[in-house]
């Protein structure tokens, strides 16, 4: 914590007088001798005494303040490590009981997908690590949380397509596995009736 000459007690007016001879700051006046102080005009051994006083006055406060406020910053960070090392023990005793558990219908899950083509192109990623390594990794797409886990409750209908469904399944938490799913499990065949061409203009519109 700072504070001006105008800060302490007693100054006033004669803080054009004190700065004309250099005292500019309240731990120089706190630190001024009483004669040098009676040399200036307007300033007498009582009003010396006072504002040298109120200086060392003001800087104690100010020690004592920073002092409180530094032991309250320690006190919260210390809490927080306290909270956060307890987080962390929960999360392990918690997976501790999931190891080598099966996933089971209803459960709340988070998994991480990388979806590959028969030709290997990656349409879809959901672990940033994956991204990095097949060199598409976008600072833009992981802002938007494109590359965190996939939140699904088994067995629920809308989170995965039938294959992934039932691969996880038969998966223990903290399982990974490379499996190969079926166009009719997955997203079904390639059907090119069903495939619109339309002009690089109209596709600039739609997006």
């Amino acid at each position: 914590m700072s504070f001006n000459l105008s800060d302490v007690k007693g100054v006033g007016k004669k803080e054009v007088t004190l700065k004309e001879a250099g005292i500019d700051s309240v731990e120089k006046l706190a630190n001024s001798k009483l004669e040098d102080l009676t040399e200036l005009k307007g300033i007498g051994k009582a009003t010396a005494e006072k504002i040298v006083e109120n200086a060392k006055s003001l800087l104690n406060k100010s020690t004592k303040d920073d002092s409180a406020e530094l032991i309250q910053e320690e006190a919260i960070e210390k809490r927080e490590e306290e909270n956060a090392q307890k987080e962390l023990k929960k999360l392990e005793e918690r997976k501790t009981k999931l190891q080598g558990k099966k996933v089971e219908e209803g459960d709340f899950v988070l998994i991480k997908i990388t979806g590959r083509t028969q030709k290997g192109t990656i349409f879809r990623v959901s672990s940033e690590e994956d991204a990095k390594k097949a060199g598409i990794y976008d600072e833009n797409k992981a802002k938007q949380g494109m590359y965190n886990p996939e939140f699904v409750i088994m067995g629920k209908p809308g989170f995965l397509n039938e294959g992934l469904t039932e691969t996880i399944k038969e998966m223990n938490f903290f399982e990974k596995k490379s499996v190969r799913i079926p166009p009719t499990k997955a997203y079904g065949k390639r059907d090119p009736q069903k495939i619109e061409r339309i002009g690089i203009a109209k596709f600039r519109r739609l997006n």
